[in-house]
Parts: structure tokens; sequence; C-alpha cells
């Protein structure tokens, strides 16, 4: 098990997505626990392998299938995560999880909610995000996972798939984004 420290925001997020665990497209990282001393929350979760090692032995579509199933339970459940990236993506028994919700923010909106100011790791963030830049948080995810699907399509067993879907989630028109991620499947907004 994983134990970390996390201020309240966060914590809210992970128990918010855990009370949904019971869905099938739920890629959010499991919570085993929490606690909370001080102004300190502690979320206990399991331990799993990272994105990098899992990815060395080959990859299906299947796996990056979940990976945008599990972008879409958060976005259909109202969090963005505005900070994807391999190294808060990690691997279970039971397929890949999404991790640390640390710049994560409640949305109340789908298609048209805004947000302002920097979040995410740079090189991994959407062009249109930046300081004192107003951006739709959702849109902002998806060029995210583009970018991920574009840096591993190369040794994945369907590259092609990956190319295509990475191509259409980096536009840099924002509706062009938003409406190919309708497209895929499993979508319901």
């Amino acid at each position: 098990m994983v134990v970390k420290r996390v201020k309240r925001a966060e914590a809210e997020i992970h128990k918010h997505l855990a009370e949904l665990a019971n869905s099938i497209s739920n890629r959010t990282i499991p919570l085993l626990h929490m606690f909370h001393k001080d102004s300190y929350f502690f979320l206990v979760m399991p331990v799993m392998e990272t994105l990098d090692s899992f990815v060395r032995a080959g990859s299906k579509t299947s796996f990056w299938q979940q990976f945008l199933d599990g972008v879409k339970f958060m976005h259909q459940n109202l969090v963005a995560h505005l900070d994807l990236k391999p190294d808060n993506l990690v691997v279970g028994e039971d397929g890949i999880r999404i991790i640390d919700y640390g710049s994560s923010v409640k949305v109340s909106g789908f298609w048209d909610e805004m947000v302002v100011g920097p979040v995410g790791t740079r090189n991994w963030v959407a062009p249109e995000v930046g300081p004192e830049k107003t951006f739709n948080p959702v849109a902002a995810d998806l060029w995210s996972a583009g970018k991920i699907l574009s840096k591993y399509s190369r040794d994945s067993d369907d590259r092609l798939w990956m190319e295509e879907n990475s191509a259409k989630l980096m536009s840099h028109e924002v509706a062009t984004r938003l409406l190919a991620y309708a497209e895929l499947p499993g979508f319901n907004s």
C-alpha cells in the first residue's frame, strides 16, 4: 500500500471518484482508506506498476482505450484532471489507472466550463493553458491525453489507431478536440 498526504481539495476529488468505484469505466486509482490529521488528509492506495515499465512489454489498443475511458469517466463525473502525463498513469492487474488529483478541479459544466491560470506540467499542457489565460479544462485534458497517445504510439500494436486519435485530441481548435472526443466509443455527455 501507498499512503499519500494531500490537501482537502484533492481528498474531496478522490472521495467523489471513489464513491463511483463500481463503474467498469472508473480507471481512477482505488482509494482503500482515507483519514485526516491537522490540515492534511492521508489517502491509502494500492501499489501499482509505472506506465513506462508496463509499456516496454508492449501495449494493445484495449489498454489505451481503458485510458480514454478513464478520462471520459472523470469528465462525465464532473472532474477535470489538469495534469495528465505518463507519470500520473499506473498499471494494476485490471489495467491502467489515473493518479494524482492535486491539480484537478470539479467542473459544473462540460462543454462551456472555463477556468483561469497555469496548471499541469510543462510539455504536457495544452497550448491554450498559461498564466492568466482562460481555458476549457476538459479540452486541456484532451490535449494532454492526445499527447500521451502520441508518445506511446510507436510502441503500440495499433499505431494507426493511436496516431489518428492523438491527432484529433491534440487539435489546436478546442471545438475540434471536443467533437472528436464525443465521437470516441463509449462517450455519453
